[in-house]
């Protein structure tokens, strides 16, 4: 299967979305208690203290 302009457009529309949610999700974070908002997102202690 070739990947047609109008795939493309929608995969692309699609891609900036999701990359705009993730950096809305960010900087929600950066706003609240970081360390649990990292112990949520990867649900567990070892997680959140490769990532604090």
């Amino acid at each position: 299967m070739s990947i047609t302009p109008k795939i493309a457009k929608s995969l692309e529309n699609y891609l900036q979305d999701r990359a705009t949610r993730v950096i809305e999700e960010g900087l929600w974070l950066l706003n609240h208690d970081y360390r649990d908002a990292v112990i949520d997102l990867c649900g567990d202690q070892i997680g959140a203290k490769r990532l604090t």
